[in-house]
């Protein structure tokens, strides 16, 4: 089963170190591992998920526990939480397939970041260039005024 842990540590150059070696000492296998700063000044927030039994999630805070740079460790996995993925995915679409892609992100209440016309694709593989775009801060000539 999976077992979530939030462990506190100090944030200083090593500790991740440390920690992930106490896993490996032990011969347990990390699935997921996420470093963050706390609203604590020098202090950060690990949440490990590791797969293991009952009597190795004890085992594993217990030596949690004996690091120096570890400050509190909780075993969050019985805790209510909500789970979320994140993925950023580049489609290509015009016309049709774009207004499919639209239905798409409402459905799964996603949100689109940028949408530009990209250069098209030659049929050999390269990208044509793009069309050059206009110097908005660039004054436009004054009557009598030749380009150069």
């Amino acid at each position: 089963m999976l077992h979530t842990f939030a462990v506190y540590v100090d944030n200083k150059p090593g500790v991740l170190n440390r920690v992930s070696s106490l896993f490996r000492r032990r011969a347990f296998n990390i699935e997921s591992l996420t470093v963050g700063h706390t609203e604590t000044a020098g202090m950060s927030r690990m949440t490990v998920v590791v797969d293991t039994d009952e009597y190795g999630a004890r085992r594993l805070e217990a030596h949690l526990y004996k690091l120096v740079p570890c400050r509190r460790v909780d075993n969050i996995t019985t805790a209510p939480s909500i789970s979320r993925d994140l993925a950023l995915i580049k489609v290509a679409a015009t016309g049709e397939a774009r207004t499919h892609v639209l239905q798409l992100v409402d459905v799964y209440r996603a949100r689109i970041v940028d949408v530009s016309l990209a250069a098209p694709e030659r049929k050999d593989g390269e990208r044509e260039p793009a069309p050059p775009e206009d110097d908005e801060d660039a004054a436009p000539p004054e009557d009598g005024e030749e380009d150069r």
